[in-house]
């Protein structure tokens, strides 16, 4: 029977604990190995992730110091700008009241207008050196935004680095935990071995029962006791075992995040080539495209002055009937200078008189109109709408105005916004509608009339103003943020309109396409 029993146990020992631990050792050397390895070459790449990364952080800095002197320029370039249009303003008061802003003599007239003029042009010139300053500092923005990019996917690619670094050394510590215990078993399988050998041995050697029973007992005490530390050994192996699993499955997932990292970075690296190949071909678009466009700008240009000019001449000589002491010439860029009858002799100058000056823009404005309608076809049929065309003109040129307007080649339809009463009360052949406003100054209630206009027209109109009136009575009634909400009628009889320049450095086609 204890020979037996020896047997099973030693069986036990080598098959199912002893040559399991030693493979298990083996592997787990191997992995540590493995590891040991990934994580000398993590910490390559993370030492030259770091480089590149303080690289762009200098480069960075220099940017933001460069940006923090353009930005101080520009602080002292707008205290200049603002000074120069304060003193603008002073003169313009000075003038105004006729005294020099530098002697204190009483000025003329033209040198008030020299004394401005000097004072725009350093305007002017600040104004230049802040588009630039403004500029230099937009583009440094630009790359400062790149470069903090271009650092903010470097920390993360580091990140990821450092994640996997302390990843592989946590993965180290469980191996190192696993070899010592995977050691110690190896020991004590040896050991149970051993004991189960020298039991065998004493077996033979020992003949009495009484020392064989002494002997087996105290062998199978040790026995039971080397049992009862396997046993202990094993549920640490166990749960090592399921640790290990743990710290694996992490690994794994990390390495799965890495491979998608990997794929959006060949994806953005797809991306820019094709963003590549499109500035190729918008690089061409500019080089020869444009420059074709240019040739025939400068054609169209060509082809439309000389039509402006007759419009323009034509336009202006209407509106300035018994008034021919003024004369414009236009010049090849569109641009007008002015001369005065003076004493028979047409002379420069500088502006004309504000009544003269409006008949020059709206001529100006009339011409461009007339010109554009007959070379574009989309503008045919457009809409012209004019505000306060009349204001300064006498009722004789406000009839001039209305022959312009619908003489042959003038727009098909006409807006005018205008207090001026002699405008829509004049005789003539064409039929006006009219929308008049009213206000009654007992009521503060305006008065709306309708003169020549659809009756559906308006009554959609009266529908509108009733849904209004409705909403502004419930707007009255309900209170806003805690107090009842004041609330005045305001009636706006005249709409503010842009001052519109021709610029000298505006294209003609450029300009048309800003009317469409």
């Amino acid at each position: 029977e204890l020979a037996k029993t020896l047997e099973k146990l030693k069986k036990e020992v080598k098959g199912k604990i002893f040559a399991e631990v030693v493979k298990e050792l083996e592997n787990a050397k191997r992995e540590l190995s493995k590891t040991l390895s990934e994580i000398k070459n993590l910490e390559e790449l993370r030492n030259k992730i770091s480089s590149e990364i303080r690289e762009l952080q200098n480069s960075l800095d220099l940017k933001i110091k460069d940006k923090e002197d353009f930005l101080g320029e520009l602080q002292l370039r707008k205290g200049k700008y603002n000074e120069l249009v304060k003193r603008l303003k002073e003169i313009e008061d000075l003038e105004k009241k006729g005294i020099c802003p530098v002697c204190k003599q009483p000025i003329t007239h033209a040198h008030a207008v020299e004394l401005k003029n000097s004072v725009r042009k350093q305007i002017a010139k600040i104004e230049n050196e802040i588009k630039e300053l403004s500029a230099k500092v937009n583009n440094l923005d630009k790359e400062i935004e790149e470069l903090r990019k271009n650092i903010s996917e470097k920390n993360n690619f580091l990140n990821e680095i450092v994640s996997k670094h302390n990843a592989l050394h946590e993965k180290c510590r469980k191996l190192n935990e696993k070899i010592v215990e995977l050691t110690s078993l190896h020991e004590k399988a040896k050991k149970l071995e051993e004991a189960a050998n020298e039991l065998k041995t004493l077996q033979e050697k020992v003949s009495r029962k009484e020392y064989i029973m002494a002997e087996y007992h105290r062998l199978s005490r040790e026995l039971e006791k080397l049992r009862k530390e396997l046993d202990s050994l094993m549920e640490k192996h166990s749960s090592m075992n399921k640790e290990y699993g743990r710290v694996e499955g992490e690994l794994e997932g990390l390495k799965q995040l890495l491979s998608q990292i990997d794929e959006k970075k060949k994806k953005l690296k797809e991306v820019r080539e094709e963003i590549s190949r499109y500035s190729k071909y918008l690089n061409f678009v500019n080089k020869y495209i444009l420059g074709i466009i240019s040739e025939v700008e400068k054609y169209v240009k060509t082809r439309a002055f000389t039509a402006f000019r007759e419009e323009f001449t034509k336009i202006f000589k209407m509106l300035m009937t018994g008034y021919e002491n003024i004369d414009v010439e236009i010049k090849q860029d569109f641009s007008l200078s002015f001369k005065a009858r003076v004493d028979g002799v047409l002379k420069p100058i500088e502006t004309p008189s504000g009544g003269q000056l409006t008949c020059i823009s709206l001529a100006y404005r009339l011409a461009l109109n007339r010109v554009a309608r007959s070379m574009i076809p989309q503008l045919g049929k457009g809409l012209l709408i004019l505000d306060e065309p009349t204001y300064g003109f006498s009722p004789e040129r406000v009839e001039l105005l209305r022959r312009v307007l619908f003489s042959p080649g003038g727009p098909s339809q006409v807006i005018i916004v205008t207090h001026d009463r002699t405008f829509y009360e004049a005789t003539g052949e064409e039929k006006l509608s009219i929308i008049r406003l009213e206000l009654d100054p007992l009521t503060t209630t305006t008065k709306v009339y309708y003169e020549n206009i659809d009756e559906n027209y308006v009554r959609k109109v009266k529908e509108v103003f009733k849904e209004l009136r409705k909403a502004v009575a419930e707007l009255r009634e309900k209170p806003a943020l805690g107090e009842y909400a004041e609330f005045k009628p305001i009636v706006k009889t005249k709409v503010e309109a842009k001052e519109r320049r021709v610029r000298k450095d505006l294209s003609l086609m450029e300009f048309i396409r800003k009317e469409q």
